[in-house]
């Protein structure tokens, strides 16, 4: 898989707002693959550590997903 990189034009670095509208044009142009949708090694890591203190398990789901993993963590700090 070929990664396309774009040059920050000079005027987009003079303006906060054209910058942050440059960095959001440029992360819907990058595929999302699955391996970008799975939690951090450190957040499975912070869930399990969280999950034998509390002990509870962490849901299945949560190591399909790091939005579903944060969730987890947050509500069970």
């Amino acid at each position: 898989m070929e990664s396309t990189t774009h040059a920050l034009p000079w005027e987009v670095q003079q303006d906060r707002r054209s910058l942050s509208g440059w960095i959001e044009a440029q992360a819907r142009l990058k595929p999302v693959s699955d391996m970008d949708r799975l939690p951090t090694s450190k957040q499975v890591a912070f869930a399990e550590k969280l999950a034998r203190i509390k002990r509870r398990a962490v849901p299945d789901e949560c190591f399909r997903d790091k939005g579903l993993m944060s969730k987890w963590i947050d509500g069970n700090r």
